[in-house]
Order: structure tokens, then sequence, then C-alpha cells
């Protein structure tokens, strides 16, 4: 009885599965061939169990593919290529391929999936811990080497020899294997003047005149030289005669500017060598007007903003080209390069452009991840990322987040998105992103602009919250840090060259800069855009970019250009254009940067040239000369430049022979004219000296109003009278106009108080000669002279209560007359500057002047040139002559007076004084 039950037990515990299997690795490696379907494993497959030995417990039945590590049974196998046999009774497994699956290196070079052993348990089956198994697909040299065209042409100047991309070949392999790649060419035609190195780089071996060559090139492989490209590819270079794109003139001379609107490049020609560029596919041209700084009269550097270039990868020695020597290759894992502050802050400000050359293929995993061109993220804490450039699948992105102190819950522009195809072609590619952050951004592929709107998006979102810390952000090129995890991610896979950020610095603005450079250039009398014709210009049209698709369409932009100077006369010096154009061929792959064309201008210091007309002989009765001469009336002034609102005349001056008697005769001048245009004047006893920069307008107008008054009896009754005007510009003086007056003494004598009463009903000022003489005498006059002053102030004085009488039999408007002068006395004295020569001292020891507001009669001169020529007719043809004997005569009458029917001011201008009925 107990050696059943004794039985029984054994036969229970043998029973029991106590213990999983245990695998003999940790982790299996495995090599496949492409035309094989056994798998080479290390170490071997193996598995043991520790249950009772001998029992089925302790035996391994099978090992199971996975393609995860999850512990579960329900395993779908289906997509697995692979399966494990087993060895008995060792329990070994080895991998097989499934007979309905073939596996290509071309297609998939890897296999990560997971293996467990099960063992034999009767009433409960155990499995081991699940353990990766790495399977590489060993790759079969099965592809020829193929070229990248059906066929190769060059073009080449007589003496240009191949440099760079400009005459080289490329096949692939397609075998994935790193080795299995093309390592040689050969040109397999005869007797030809080029060689070609192992990158497909041809070489002329001879100078060569113009014709066209043909041969043909094969490639190697590198595993096997038997295997070659089939067929060979041809190749055909035509050597053209020499020529070089140019952008030239004409004339080698300077361009003297003679006018504010002037066209400059009217004799520009281009030449593209239509026999090497048979047809254009982009034209650009860039103008500056350059100033020649302060010569010009106009800082316009003040108006425009500077650039700084930020080198963050150098640049090849031919930026215009695909790199040949300097670039910088990222593995996709671990290469990445932080950027200290002192070379770049990572600010990037709201211009600036991006530029680069990048060469990049799809990742061979599928791709899916970022890339980061360069990324600027936080530096502790957070992960935030900034501002970044970085490829996803097919895009290229430019992320810019803004930034806010405060807790702004708008959305911004944030991320811009482009679909390229030229992203992961594996050639090199220019781009370039201009950023007018956030209103516009341009992104430019080998200097084409990017224009697909379907392949466009911009994604908005919440602007990044501050971070109140001295060093917030870290920049990086070629991955992203990411603080948290205190490593690199999103790893850049690829090529790059010449990464540049060129920012714009806003230089110190002056007050109104822009409103005071007048001098630029427009393209006038064309429209702003016509077909593939495109110009644009800066704010202050100093920089203009000209755009076409023909050569003969940017000559014609170009002899549409005009330069604008406003200031007249213009300020004398020197000026340039200078154009830089770029031309693309259509069928090339570059861009050709033709020799910067220099326009120079030239702004001659020419003085203003003026001249004056109006020479005549008046032979009048005395009293008209009582009443009133103006003797410049029929004055007309000339110039050789453009007549604007400007200065052209500096001064003028009035002369007589003889000097003028102060006693009897006076000038009537219109001084609050004088005074309304900011002019000088000055009373001499010669004379008068009126100064000031003006318009000849203004000029002419006022020497037009100067009467000359003279009282009975006559002193002198011949006179003559001076006129001579300086311009503004040299101080060139004019020529001479000269009036002659002869008084026929036959006329009624007036009183001695004429003058003064006259002025009053004239409502002009009168200048007083006997007055005026101790202002302009000057110092150190002989003793005869000083008497002569002294018998003039008692004559002055004596004929002061004369004056007196007159006045009040006017009644009360005499006596407010009277308190105006005092008025104008008054205020004259504050005006005074102390300066004899720049304006006149007026006080009540000094000059009489006497002002009658309220009078409403004047006289009439006629203010245009025909009026002046009309009234002129009363001469004879001959009155310009300066013959001092001359016989011409002016008419007897006085100058016809006309009544005004508003007063020159009323109650409503003045505080004072009769209110107007």
């Amino acid at each position: 009885m107990k050696t059943c039950k004794s039985t029984q037990k054994q036969q229970q515990q043998q029973q029991l599965n106590l213990f999983d299997p245990v695998l003999n690795s940790d982790i299996y490696v495995g090599q496949i061939s492409e035309n094989d379907n056994v798998v080479t494993l290390k170490p071997k497959l193996l598995a043991k169990d520790s249950d009772r030995r001998n029992s089925m417990n302790s035996q391994i039945c099978g090992y199971e593919l996975s393609t995860h590590n999850h512990n579960d049974s329900d395993i779908d196998q289906t997509n697995i290529p692979f399966q494990i046999e087993l060895i008995k009774p060792s329990g070994e497994g080895y991998i097989t391929l499934k007979n309905l699956f073939k596996i290509d290196c071309e297609i998939k070079q890897q296999y990560k999936l997971f293996v467990r052993a099960y063992d034999c348990g009767v009433q409960l089956r155990r499995y081991s811990k699940r353990v990766p198994i790495v399977i590489n697909v060993d790759d079969v040299n099965e592809y020829l080497p193929t070229f990248t065209r059906d066929s190769y042409q060059f073009k080449l100047n007589e003496g240009e020899t191949c440099i760079g991309d400009l005459c080289k070949v490329e096949a692939t392999d397609d075998d994935c294997s790193s080795q299995s790649k093309v390592c040689g060419y050969k040109i397999v035609t005869q007797n030809v003047p080029f060689s070609i190195n192992q990158n497909g780089y041809i070489s002329i071996t001879k100078q060569l005149t113009s014709g066209d060559y043909q041969f043909e090139v094969i490639a190697f492989d590198c595993l096997d030289n038997n295997k070659r490209s089939e067929p060979p590819v041809k190749v055909n270079i035509k050597i053209v005669k020499s020529c070089i794109p140019t952008l030239s003139d004409e004339s080698i001379d300077p361009h003297i500017v003679k006018s504010d609107h002037d066209h400059v490049l009217e004799n520009v020609h281009i030449d593209v060598c239509p026999d090497t560029c048979l047809a254009v596919e982009d034209l650009v041209s860039n103008l500056e007007l350059d100033l020649k700084g302060s010569e010009s009269g106009c800082k316009m550097d003040q108006c425009t903003s500077s650039t700084k270039e930020i080198e963050l990868i150098k640049k090849d020695t031919d930026y215009s080209h695909a790199p040949v020597g300097r670039s910088m290759k990222f593995d996709g894992y671990t290469q990445a390069i932080p950027v200290e502050k002192i070379k770049f802050d990572g600010e990037f400000g709201q211009n600036f452009t991006i530029k680069m050359w990048m060469k990049h293929r799809k990742p061979l995993d599928g791709g899916g991840h970022k890339e980061h061109v360069f990324c600027k993220s936080d530096s502790k804490e957070q992960n935030r990322h900034h501002t970044g450039l970085l490829i996803q699948n097919d895009h290229l992105k430019l992320l810019i987040r803004k930034e806010s102190s405060v807790n702004d819950m708008n959305v911004y522009p944030s991320e811009w998105i482009w679909t390229l195809s030229q992203i992961n072609d594996d050639q090199w590619h220019f781009y370039e992103l201009i950023v007018h952050y956030p209103t516009l951004i341009e992104l430019y592929v080998d200097k084409q602009l990017f224009v697909n709107k379907e392949n466009f998006r911009i994604v908005n979102d919440h602007p990044l919250k501050t971070i109140d810390d001295p060093d917030p952000t870290a920049f990086t090129i070629g991955a992203c840090w990411h603080p948290r995890a205190s490593r690199m991610v999103d790893h850049f896979s690829g090529q790059l060259s010449g990464l540049v950020i060129e920012q714009k610095e806003e230089e110190q603005r002056a007050s109104g800069c822009v409103r005071e450079c007048d001098q630029h250039i427009e393209i006038a009398d064309i429209k702003s855009k016509i077909g593939t014709i495109e110009f644009i210009s800066n704010e202050n049209q100093s920089v203009w970019i000209l755009r076409t698709d023909s050569a003969e369409s940017l000559e014609n932009l170009l002899k549409h250009v005009v330069y604008r100077n406003y200031p007249i006369p213009m300020i004398a010096g020197e000026r340039q254009i200078i154009v830089k154009t770029s031309l693309k061929c259509l069928g090339d792959n570059h861009t050709t940067e033709l020799k910067p064309f220099v326009k120079h201008l030239r702004i001659e210091s020419k003085p203003t040239k003026v001249e004056l007309k109006g020479n005549v002989n008046y032979y009048i009765d005395e009293k008209t000369i009582n009443n009133g001469l103006y003797i410049f009336q029929n004055l007309s002034i000339f110039t050789d430049v453009i007549k604007h609102i400007q200065a052209d005349i500096q001064e003028c001056s009035i002369s007589t022979q003889p000097e003028l008697l102060y006693d009897f005769e006076q000038f009537v001048i219109p001084t609050e004219y004088i005074k309304s245009k900011k002019l000088n004047i000055v009373l001499t006893r010669n004379g008068m000296i009126l100064s000031g920069p003006s318009s000849i307008d203004t000029y002419q107008y006022i020497l037009r109003q100067i009467e000359y008054v003279a009282r009975s009896p006559l002193k002198y009754n011949d006179r003559l009278f001076s006129l001579m005007c300086v311009g503004v510009n040299g101080q060139m003086p004019t020529n001479e106009v000269r009036v002659r007056v002869h008084v026929k003494l036959n006329a009624v004598v007036q009183s001695r108080e004429f003058p003064q009463v006259y002025a009053a009903l004239s409502n002009k000022f009168v200048v007083d000669n006997n007055e005026i003489k101790k202002n302009s005498q000057p110092s150190g006059l002989n003793a005869e002279l000083i008497d002569d002053e002294k018998k003039t102030d008692s004559k002055s004085a004596a004929s002061l209560p004369i004056a007196i009488v007159v006045l009040v039999c006017f009644g009360s408007a005499g006596v407010l007359i009277a308190f105006l002068v005092l008025r104008v006395r008054s205020n004259s004295k504050q005006r005074t500057s102390g300066d004899d020569h720049s304006q006149m001292e007026w006080d009540d020891t000094e000059l009489n002047i006497t002002v009658n507001p309220l009078d409403e009669t004047k006289k009439v001169v006629p203010s245009s040139s025909n009026d002046i020529d009309h009234h002129a007719n009363r001469l004879d043809s001959s009155a310009s002559s300066t013959d001092d004997e001359s016989n011409e005569y002016e008419s007897d009458e006085a100058p016809e007076k006309v009544v005004d029917r508003e007063l020159e001011w009323d109650d409503s201008a003045v505080e004072y004084g009769p209110k107007k009925v």
C-alpha cells in the first residue's frame, strides 16, 4: 500500500512544470544573403529548462518570433518572413526564410525581431523571456552602374576650363551595399582631347577652338570592374567663341546731369552671349544710387539700413556655384555644433535672410522625424523650440515663435511650411529665405522664387512666455538641444555649406531723412509690371531690383531709369549708379554673375547765370517826378537754369549818379513785402542794396515796385540809375541795367513837405536819404562832410513844422497816423539786430517813416511780363540803349492812379484805428 502511494507522488512531481525555459543569450545577431534562405546566428539559438531531468517539462519544444516583446500568447506571424526550426534532441533552433517570402537589401537591409522559447509541458506550457534578434541582409552585387542622365551637353568659351560641376558626369548603383558603388569612369572614345577622373570630372587636355566634340563614357562598379554601365553615356562639349556676358555703355565718360529728370542709362547694352545662352530664363539687375556721402548734400546712409553677415558654416570658394571643396557632413545621429554666444546670440530680429547650400536625401528608414539644420531652444528646464529651420519628410519648415512677457491668448504666424521636390533628391541646391516677420517670408531655391501656393501653408500658434534668465536659450547647428534629457535630438543627415544669416541693422536715422534726401532714381513712364518685367524699390528709391526674362526687356527698363535731384541748382559733386546683374540661361543649373557696371554722374559746380533786361531813358516833366516814377517798371530777369521756387539771386544793388540829395530825393520801397520774403535792405548815399537768397520772381517784383520821388526845386534834372545783381551759386554778377531820367523844369513848384504827405497816401514806406545819411556815413569822414551833416540836421529841423501843419489839415485821421508812426518806430526798434549790413536799424533820431494804413488809393504797377511789355510799348523801341545822351521820351502824363476797393488791413487785422465802413 505504501509503495502505491509513493509511486503516485512521484508521478505527480514529474507532471509539475515549475520552471520557465531560459535562452542562452541576451541578444542574437543574424546574417542572410539576398539569394540565400538560412540565417547565420551568433551565438547559436539554444534554451535550457530546469525542470525534472528527462521529463517533458524540461524539454524545449520550439521557438517563436514576434515583432514586439509583449508577453502575450496571441502573436500574428503572418508578416514575418522568417521561421525557426528545432533541432532535436539538442533543443537548438535555426532560422530560415519562409517559402513565400523574398528578401531584398535594396528594399530593407535589416529586420529587428524578438524570440522566445517554450517547453513541452503537458498540462502547462511555460515560455522564456523575449530576447531581441537582429537579422542583417547582405547585398548581392546584382545591379550595373547607371548614369543620372541619358546624355550630357556642356558649353564652354574658348580658353575656358572645366571647373566644378561645369563638366561632370555622374552614375549611381542601385545595390544597397556601401561597397557596391561607382568607383571610376572611363572615356571609351579614342583620340579625344579630354580626360576624366574617378569622380566623373572631365578635363580638357589641350587648347581647343570653337567646335563640337562628342565622346562616350562608361562607369565601373566598385566590387566588380567587369560590371560596367550599359550602354555608355554620350557626352557633347561645345566650344564657342570666347564671350563673357557683360553690361556696358557706349560712353566711358561720366554722364553730365543737366536737368532734374535726366535719363542716365539710355546708352547701356547687355550682351548675354547668345551662342552659349540660347534662351534667357532669368535676368536680375540690382541698381544702387551711391551718393558719395556728404558731398551730395544728403547722407543717404541715414535713411537706409546696413547688413550684418553671420557665417555659421563657411562658404566654398565660389559661393555662386555648388560646393566643391568646403562643406560639412552630418551623419544624422551624433554630429551637432553648439554655437557660442560671442559668435551668434540667436537673436534674429524682424528682418533677416537665411542662405545656405544643402544636399539631402530621404533617410533609409523612410524618415518622418525632424532634422534640424539649426535650432534655437530653451537652455534649461524646458524643451521649447523658439526658432528653427528643419526638414521633415519632403517639407522644409521655418519656425519662428513670437515671444511675450504677458499672458497673450492671441495666435500668430509661427511655422512656414514648403513642400519641395528638391529636398530629398541628394543634389546640391541653394536655399535663400528672405524674412520680414511676421508679414512676409519668401523662399528662393536656386535663385528662383517659390510661388506654388498649393504646396505652402502657415501654422499659427500662441506666443511663448519669456523666461527671466540671463541665458535662456541655446543655438545649435545640425540638431536641437533638449535640456530635460540633457542631450541633442532631431539630428540632421546631409551636407551643408555656406550657412549664413544676414541681418538688417537699422542705423541711427536723422529726423525726416527720407523727406530731406531729394536725390534718388526712378523708373519713369512705364508700368510697375508688364508681362515678365518686374521691378521694385526700397523706401527712399536709392535701390531698385529689376527682373526680366530677356536682354531686350532689361535694356528697355534701364533706358527708363532717371536721376532725380530736386534742389535747384543741384548740389555739385560726383554720383554713381552701380548695377549688379545675374544671368541664368535656360537649361543651365548655375547662375552667372556679370561684372558690376558703374555709371558715373557728374553735377558740375555751375554758377547761376542771371541776365537783366530793361535799359530805358525817361524824359518827363517836373510834375511827374514829384508824384513818383517806377524807374524799373519794365525790368525783366532771366536765368540759364530751370526756374522753380528756389533761390536764384543773392543780391541786387542800385546806384545813382550823381549821389542822391537827401533833402529833395527819396526811394519808395515795398518794405512789408521785403520783410515777408526775409530779405534785407540797406540804404546808402549812392542808392540801396537788397540782399538775401530768393527767386527771380521775388526780386523782379520788388525792383519793379521801387519808386523814385523828387521834389521841387530840382537841383539835378538829369540822373542815372544803375542796377546790378549777383546769382546765388558762384557769386556770378549780372550785366548792368541803366535807367536815365531827364526832367523838364517847367512844372509847378511843389511843397517841400510833399514826399511825406505822398507817402501817407501811397500806403508805402518812404526812406528819406536826408536821414539815412547819418547811418551810411562811414567813420573817418573829413571835416567838410561833418559840417555838411550839421547843416542837414538844421534843415530837417526847419522843415518839421511845415510837415506838422500838413498833418493837422487831415483832422482826426492825422492823429491816428501819428499814433501809427510811433507804433511802427517802436516795433522797428525791437527788430534791430545790431548789424547795419544785415537789416535796417530804425529809431526816432534817424529815418522818417510815414505810414497811412487807411488810404485806399494805390499806384498799380504791372506785375506780369505781359503787362510790362504792354506798358513798355509806350516807349521807343530803342529803349534798351545805354547811351547817356539818348533822346528817347516818356509820356508827359503822370502814371495813372487806380482806387482799390479793399483796405490792406482792417480792424480784424489790427487792434487800433477806426473801423472800416
